[in-house]
């Protein structure tokens, strides 16, 4: 009660407005999170593309033969004075089922499409996904014991490449832009069964450590949207051979 004091527009013919009873049927006030739901489905449309899911729904939309498309801004080097970089990264089984890529024509003619809808303060560009290579190299000590060294270097090629690579695994589509950790691969190669302790972890060429400080250890492709593919080197040592020595053991914890 009382929370209505006046009328939106104001009415000569209306002395005073006064509330003795408590309201009923109205909406409360949206929250900030609300606000921007609404705000992004107000600015979707099927007539120009805004938001990034705007330019991946409308590449799908008139190209079926599409199967993914994944949408990223780039940023502007500071100080420059640029217009807005969009990258579509499109994915397609039409003509190549290993690495989804599609020919330079059809992109050419799915971007021609989508200029139609985007602004022209944008820089567009309808590319085909950027893979690239990360060299890995492993070095670790066997427990006594281990007969078959060929199933346990198997087995860790398979760790290091379902980590980078995890889609291989349900048959699905490459997650573009992912952030990898050494520490954590390092984690997961430790504790392999059959391994006494890792003494090696290179990557690229830089060794880490369970030292290696918290955000040193980010493992990334060179650019949004890179898909990093693993090549891996294992070298396994008998037990004697790492007793002792320096290296990264089983009670290894990612913190």
């Amino acid at each position: 009660a009382g929370t209505i004091q006046d009328t939106i527009e104001e009415n000569l013919c209306i002395g005073n407005v006064t509330q003795p009873l408590p309201g009923f049927g109205g909406t409360p006030a949206g929250t900030e999170a609300q606000a921007a739901a609404y705000q992004t489905s107000r600015f979707a449309n099927r007539h120009r593309a805004v938001t990034q899911r705007d330019y991946e729904q409308i590449l799908l939309e008139h190209y079926p033969e599409a199967d993914y498309a994944r949408c990223f801004t780039l940023q502007k080097k500071q100080g420059v004075r640029e217009k807005p970089e969009i990258r579509l990264v499109v994915f397609s089984r039409a003509e190549d089922s290993r690495y989804f890529l599609s020919p330079p024509w059809k992109l050419r003619e799915m971007e021609r499409t989508l200029r139609q809808y985007a602004s022209s303060h944008v820089n567009l560009q309808v590319t085909n996904p950027i893979y690239e290579a990360v060299a890995v190299k492993c070095e670790a000590t066997l427990h006594f014991g281990v007969q078959d060294t060929g199933k346990v270097l198997d087995n860790l090629t398979t760790i290091v490449e379902r980590y980078f690579q995890p889609w291989q695994k349900d048959g699905g589509f490459p997650i573009p832009g992912l952030i990898f950790s050494a520490k954590e691969l390092c984690s997961r190669l430790v504790n392999h069964e059959d391994l006494q302790r890792v003494t090696l972890l290179e990557i690229n060429g830089r060794a880490y450590t369970e030292d290696t400080p918290d955000g040193e250890d980010v493992i990334k492709g060179s650019e949004p949207g890179s898909i990093l593919l693993p090549k891996v080197e294992i070298m396994l040592s008998a037990p004697d051979d790492g007793i002792g020595g320096n290296g990264i053991g089983s009670d290894f914890v990612v913190g």
